[in-house]
């Protein structure tokens, strides 16, 4: 009979077996996990957390200061909800847009309320948007 019809390679791996399982002590049941084991996951999940989260947060609220700390009289600036006026005033938290040359309209808004800056009257800036 052939020996691969016979079956004879079964017991070779089951014999390497055999020896590979009386090499490794066998673990305890009942045995708590080390402190490393369960601190890596969390760690990994922390620092996964701060790149993917925190860090392009903070970012885009810089990008957003800048923004808002960078407007002057002048600039041609849209908010949030559509007014598009030139600066006029720049006060701490406000910001006075002129919307209609021919009427002299003009109307204040939150500062937090710019979304882009379209014209800069210095010429640098042309579109330059707050993050989302």
């Amino acid at each position: 009979m052939n020996w691969l019809a016979s079956g004879g390679w079964l017991w070779a791996f089951q014999a390497a077996g055999e020896k590979a399982a009386e090499a490794v002590p066998a673990a305890d049941p009942n045995g708590a996990p080390s402190m490393a084991s369960l601190l890596l996951p969390m760690a990994v999940m922390m620092a996964a957390f701060y790149f993917l989260i925190l860090l392009p947060e903070s970012r885009k609220n810089k990008q957003r200061q800048a923004l808002l700390g960078g407007m002057k009289k002048g600039d041609e600036v849209l908010t949030n909800g559509g007014v598009i006026g030139v600066v006029q005033n720049v006060k701490d938290d406000r910001v006075v847009l002129k919307v209609d040359e021919a009427r002299g309209v003009t109307i204040e808004f939150a500062k937090s309320s710019i979304g882009q800056i379209l014209k800069s009257k210095g010429g640098e800036v042309e579109a330059v948007s707050a993050p989302k």
